[in-house]
């Protein structure tokens, strides 16, 4: 074993004729296997193993032990949620990046929700996570998962102690219980506030069970036992009239997020858009105005509509004959890993998004999809919903609607498919300027740190 540059933390077992190279870092509570090569850093509490070490375990028996050695808590904050972290949705996204900024900041921390996996594992940059789910995506198996949430968190939160909580969304109820327990042990509580939905979204309205539990939430529960992180400006001025403490930080991404890779087509302009109909986003609109474009320009411009089914869409409320008469022009690819989403950004020359600017959830979310295209070089199309007027310059970084509407979009189009193979090369550069400039979590580590007063 060569000591020099190699760096361990406490409570390592090296096994036999086990080699670490230098320029490693040996986290805490790290079993080293006999006999193994380690080449890269290894994170804590785990096992690793192999001629080439790699993670083979995990220790959560040892763990309550490990975490307070010396009397210093190391498993220090913990990020809950019931979300299917880390199977890459939005929410999923957003937690790990918020893992990532209070690891830099100097937190161990770990990472709470109904992903797929049942046992501590590591994900991303080390991050470890457990999951409260039971089973399949069958409905028994959901119930009991959320039956029995609120027990195993208890039961997780006495073994690790954290200092400090960040939760999203639990729901009413079991917000209530944690800021109760939160109080009772003097642990630090964060919300992360990402939405605020509107009664249209709701086949039900003001009477859809999502409706209320959120509104309960963002009105009621939510008060100055917690500080809260905002996605966007319109929540942040809620919560602030409400006197709690409270930062925005939009949707963040990490550097190797950034790609400059395209593979554009010079005989047509590509166009995508990512997501299901009849939720937040519009694509009736944005079908309807493909289908206005006259014919030599339809023969100009591609459509790829990832996320849903040509009948889903008919399902949503889009006329069939519309689709099928717009014939080759559009491309449904229904429902795709969040890799292919971002694999297709590559050969995109522009994605489109177009959402109510009238309502509450387009003012009090921030869309994923946005910061994703700009990271991926990619210029957007849209109109100004949430705080996307901060960013969107017209004509250098994407295009600017001036209303949400299918003649609208139209008069964009037309702009998007003229303009040159020069032109839209510079737009490339701008988006990912904009991402390198605007989204990086780097930049919002000591907005974070003022929050949480470290």
């Amino acid at each position: 074993m060569d000591n020099q540059d190699v760096v361990f933390k406490d409570d390592n077992w090296i096994e036999a004729n086990a080699i670490v190279l230098k320029g490693v870092t040996i986290g805490r509570g790290v079993i080293v296997a006999a006999g193994a090569v380690v080449a890269k850093n290894v994170p804590n509490m785990s096992i690793v193993g192999d001629v080439l070490a790699k993670v083979i375990g995990f220790r959560k028996i040892a763990a309550k032990k490990i975490f307070r050695i010396r009397g210093k808590i190391v498993m220090d904050a913990m990020l809950i949620s019931k979300m299917k972290y880390p199977q890459g949705d939005a929410g999923a996204i957003r937690h790990e990046t918020l893992a990532k900024m209070l690891k830099k900041i100097g937190y161990q921390v770990m990472v709470v929700g109904l992903g797929k996996s049942t046992s501590l594992k590591i994900v991303g940059d080390q991050i470890p996570y457990i999951s409260f789910r039971y089973g399949d995506s069958d409905f028994p198996s959901k119930v009991k998962s959320h039956l029995l949430y609120q027990h195993n968190l208890k039961k997780l939160l006495k073994e690790y102690q954290p200092r400090l909580i960040l939760v999203d969304d639990l729901g009413p109820t079991s917000t209530i219980w944690l800021k109760r327990y939160c109080q009772k042990k003097s642990i630090q509580l964060i919300h992360d506030s990402v939405e605020w939905y509107s009664r249209e979204q709701f086949a039900h309205g003001k009477l859809s069970v999502a409706y209320i539990k959120k509104d309960v939430l963002n009105r009621y529960v939510l008060n100055r036992n917690f500080k809260i992180i905002a996605i966007s400006e319109y929540l942040k001025k809620y919560f602030e009239s409400k006197n709690i403490e409270c930062c925005r930080i939009p949707i963040v991404i990490s550097e190797h997020d950034l790609c400059a890779e395209k593979t554009i087509q010079d005989d047509k302009i590509v166009f995508s858009y990512a997501g299901q109909p009849g939720k937040k986003d519009y694509l009736h609109v944005m079908i309807g105005a493909f289908a206005r474009l006259p014919e030599h320009l339809k023969k100009k411009a591609e459509f790829r509509i990832l996320g849903c089914t040509s009948v889903q869409a008919v399902e949503s409320g889009i006329s069939k004959e519309e689709i099928e008469r717009l014939g080759d022009l559009l491309s449904f690819y229904g429902r795709v890993p969040h890799e292919a989403v971002l694999e297709n950004l590559k050969s995109t020359d522009f994605t489109i998004l177009m959402r109510s600017e009238t309502q509450r959830y387009a003012k009090a979310g921030f869309p994923t999809k946005f910061v994703e295209s700009l990271s991926r070089s990619t210029p957007v199309i849209c109109n100004i919903t949430s705080d996307l007027g901060y960013y969107l310059r017209d004509g250098e970084n994407g295009y600017v609607v001036d209303e949400c509407s299918s003649e609208a979009l139209e008069k964009v189009l037309e702009k998007a498919i003229a303009v040159s193979s020069e032109n839209r090369k510079a737009m490339q550069k701008a988006a990912l300027d904009t991402a390198s400039e605007c989204f990086l979590m780097d930049s919002y580590i000591e907005i974070l740190k003022n929050l949480i007063g470290k």
